[in-house]
């Protein structure tokens, strides 16, 4: 029955239709099949992250990687988050997003609501608890971690140092655990 189901909404399932089964829930997002866990706790825990260096943020199945390197080093399409060295105010940390959470993705005025923006860019339901923000000292928001960067820390013609950001999927028993982000979406 489970597996005729699962067929079913493989087959026929439209964008965003969900199925429980035991331990499991699906969700048909575009021409994806997501499997997610019943539950949907958001991990917890904040970790700082190093301006140079790297952090194990087991709850998220990430290892953050952080370097500070010159603009021309940038590479805008690998993946990882550049952000301007210095608008961005240590202590770095690492954090699940919480309902309420506002910030100014790269390329927008105004400010947007985490969860909508992750609505409005198709995020897999099952997965948006455990995607994770990083923050400044200042409590901004400065990336949605595999989403977007923020416009506050975004790199200009003026930046003079760039924070590499890369989240990592952490390896744990041969797999990764948790989250793993998608390419940097801009």
């Amino acid at each position: 029955v489970h597996i005729e189901e699962v067929l079913r909404l493989a087959l026929d399932g439209s964008d965003g239709q969900r199925r429980s089964l035991p331990g499991v829930v699906l969700e048909v997002r575009g021409t994806d099949l997501v499997l997610g866990a019943l539950r949907r706790s958001r991990p917890a825990g904040e970790f700082v992250i190093p301006v140079e260096g790297r952090v194990d943020a087991a709850p998220f199945g990430l290892i953050v990687e952080s370097a500070v390197v010159p603009p021309e080093a940038a590479d805008f399409a690998d993946g990882a988050a550049y952000l301007d060295a210095d608008r961005v105010r240590p202590p770095i940390v690492l954090r699940a997003w919480r309902p309420g959470d506002r910030f100014r993705p790269l390329g927008m005025r105004g400010m947007k609501k985490v969860g909508d923006f992750l609505t409005d860019a198709k995020a897999p339901h099952l997965l948006r608890s455990r995607i994770p923000v990083v923050q400044g000292a200042d409590g901004t928001i400065l990336w949605l971690v595999g989403w977007r960067v923020a416009e506050d820390a975004r790199v200009t013609d003026q930046t003079h140092r760039v924070l590499r950001l890369r989240a990592l999927p952490r390896v744990s028993g041969g797999a990764a655990g948790g989250f793993a982000p998608p390419a940097e979406r801009v």
